[in-house]
């Protein structure tokens, strides 16, 4: 049975790399998440952002073999819309919910 209030995770292997490459992410992140991201700036900023929450950990390294901190900098630099495709299918979400929304006037 699942744990009320415990959050899950699970590896996303992004197949187009030639080494292995691969994210850990929230399968059930707290609703906040969501709050927050639907409040966060729009565009490529906020996506990042999102993205920067939701994962937990990766393999993407530096040019000296170090680890990458978990920022929206740095999500920018490593996933590609496709491997952000390859995340949101994971979530099980559609992949326009990290399109940049347009402003109601």
């Amino acid at each position: 049975m699942p744990v009320a209030g415990k959050l899950y995770t699970t590896k996303v292997l992004l197949p187009n790399y030639p080494e292995e490459a691969y994210v850990v992410i929230y399968t059930n992140p707290k609703a906040d998440l969501f709050t927050a991201a639907s409040q966060a700036e729009t565009g490529t900023l906020g996506q990042n952002t999102f993205l920067a929450k939701l994962i937990q950990e990766w393999n993407f390294t530096d040019e000296k073999g170090e680890v990458l901190p978990i920022t929206p900098e740095n999500v920018e630099k490593s996933l590609g819309g496709v491997e952000q495709a390859y995340i949101m299918d994971a979530l099980k979400l559609p992949q326009s919910f990290l399109a940049p929304q347009k402003k109601s006037s």
